[in-house]
């Protein structure tokens, strides 16, 4: 399902700047609104060492949903870490995330 470009920036990179959220938002696909009301079928995540970034600044996902999925998910408190970025933390604070899936890939625990 496309989105129109400036919902789209403003959804997925508000915390980037005009250029970089342009460039971003002009590689954005269509996704299935299936992925939005499809059962879950396995939950992979119970079976291998997982973590969960959540977003404080998101507009995609707002934050306090965030915190309900993990809570209702069962992730133990140890295995996540709050981010101050919007939906994109991968593109405005890379090196935290790189930390954050090295130490959870390590089964460190925060």
């Amino acid at each position: 399902m496309p989105l129109p470009p400036d919902f789209a920036k403003n959804m997925f990179y508000n915390d980037l700047g005009e250029e970089q959220a342009s460039h971003w938002t002009s590689l954005l696909k269509p996704q299935s609104v299936k992925v939005y009301d499809s059962p879950l079928t396995h939950e992979t995540y119970k079976e291998i060492t997982s973590g969960y970034l959540l977003t404080k600044n998101d507009q995609a996902f707002k934050y306090d949903y965030q915190v309900k999925t993990v809570e209702m998910a069962g992730f133990p408190q140890d295995m996540t870490m709050t981010i101050e970025t919007g939906h994109a933390p991968f593109l405005t604070k890379p090196e935290e995330v790189k930390e954050f899936v090295i130490q959870i890939a390590e089964g460190k625990k925060r």
